[in-house]
Parts: C-alpha cells; structure tokens; sequence
C-alpha cells in the first residue's frame, strides 16, 4: 500500500514538473485559453437565425484545432504538414481538414482516393490534377491561412495554417510546448480557425530557458491596428 502511494506521488510530481529545454535552444510552454466576446457568456449554442442554424458557435471550453507560433524560427524543421484525399460513403475529402506548417516546409497532399483529383490552393499559386496515389508538394508564398480546395466536388476545404516560424499544436488539454527555440528576441501568438489571431506577446529568450506563457484568444484578445 505504501509503496503504491509513493508511486502514486513520484508519477504526481513528474507531471506537475515543468518540462525543461532541450540543449542549445530555448523553451516557451503554458496554455491557451479562448475567452468569449464581452457580454456573450450565456449565448445558446446555435445561431437562432435559420441561415445559419447548421453553423456550431465556438465552445470556448476546449480551444479545440489551435496553433501557437513564433516569429522566429526554431532548431531543426518538423517536415511538411501532410493531408490527404479519401473516398468515404461515394464521398471525396480530406484527412485531416485541419494542419498547421510553416513557411519552409508547406504542405504535402497524396490523392489516396481511386480516381483523379484537381486540387487547387489559389494564395499559393497551386492548381493540379493528381492521379490515385499521387503525392503533391504545395510551398505557400505568405504566413496565415491556406485553404486547399477539390475543385470540382462539394468538399470543404482544408484549411492549413502556415506558421512564420516555430510553431506547435495546442493539445486536448489546452497545454502546448514550443520547442528549440533559437534564443533571442521573438513574438509569441496563438490561432484558432474561428478567432483572430491573439496579441503578440515579446519575449527574449535565452539558451536553456524554459518560460511559462499562457495565451488568450478571442475577439476582445485580438491586436488592434490604428490606421
């Protein structure tokens, strides 16, 4: 029994650690958190106009598909963000329908269906048809949102956010780590598919630094530019 709860406590105690640089670079960790428009806390979870009453309002309870990224670049790439074209139920789409690059790797897209795709990524200039199993290359010409069409078809688009530099998923728990950094001065934001990209926060960082941020997104959260 004692020795169970000891377990119980060292298992506690390197979960509650905070997770620690890797050598050479710098670490920035914590969590995002989507906080809702001023005064719509107790909005009702659907639209009641009918014209978007198929269109979900965004749980501000789990951030869901996020993104934190930094303005600089980190040690080593993560490789291109790969999608693919499927047949599901007569159906084409794609899996997944949400990713996240940046601007070096971009995206690579494989038509896993049997018949021949077009795909079309307009802001990056890309338009092709891909036979079964061929793979394509996309290379994003700005940051931001990508959208990955299947012209043709009544498919949603995927969207691809294209991160300028070092980025991470946010997980299910809303907790993210963003890894070998390079050290110096750098701008750390969050995104979200639904909401504005969150004010920057400027940070310097040093080699071996592990520095807790936590983040909020929302439309009250949102940078605001003076004309």
């Amino acid at each position: 029994m004692h020795r169970c709860a000891l377990l119980a406590c060292v298992c506690w105690l390197a979960c509650a650690s905070p997770p620690q640089a890797d050598p050479g670079g710098a670490l920035v960790w914590g969590s995002v958190r989507l906080v809702p428009k001023e005064g719509s806390d107790a909005a009702p979870a659907a639209y009641g106009d009918r014209r978007l009453q198929d269109v979900e309002r965004v749980d501000y309870h789990q951030p869901g598909f996020a993104v934190v990224f930094a303005s600089t670049g980190a040690m080593g790439g993560q490789g291109p963000a790969a999608l693919a074209v499927e047949t599901h139920s007569g159906h084409a789409r794609f899996l997944p329908t949400q990713a996240v690059t940046d601007l070096a790797s971009g995206v690579s897209i494989q038509n896993a269906s049997e018949t021949t795709r077009v795909v079309s990524a307009p802001t990056a200039g890309f338009v092709r048809s891909l036979a079964p199993g061929e793979t394509a290359h996309i290379s994003p010409r700005a940051a931001g949102e990508l959208e990955i069409h299947l012209l043709g078809e009544r498919t949603p688009p995927a969207v691809v956010f294209v991160a300028p530099g070092a980025f991470a998923q946010v997980g299910a728990d809303g907790r993210y780590q963003l890894r070998g950094l390079v050290p110096g001065a750098a701008e750390i934001r969050a995104w979200h598919p639904r909401l504005p990209v969150s004010v920057a926060q400027r940070v310097e960082l040093a080699a071996g630094q592990a520095l807790e941020l936590d983040l909020e997104i929302g439309v009250d959260r949102a940078e605001k530019h003076t004309p």
